[in-house]
């Protein structure tokens, strides 16, 4: 969630989440914020982008293995 820029629904705890999902069950106006940030983020979040989400992470694990290799 954060990775998409949303805040809203992120928990700790169970009791957090439960919590959450009454908000969220319960609150319209704050279901329809998630889900702008949802769509906002789908323009701008990598998540959203598969192909380029695989390049980063295969890239930040060579990244890893090669500090891995020279220590």
């Amino acid at each position: 969630m954060v990775n998409a820029g949303i805040s809203e629904g992120i928990a700790w705890s169970d009791e957090e989440y439960i919590d959450w999902g009454i908000k969220l069950g319960k609150d319209e106006n704050l279901r329809r914020k998630v889900i702008a940030k949802l769509d906002e983020s789908r323009q701008t979040s990598p998540l959203w982008n598969a192909r380029q989400f695989t390049k980063d992470v295969e890239s930040a694990y060579r990244q890893m293995w090669q500090i891995y290799c020279e220590s």
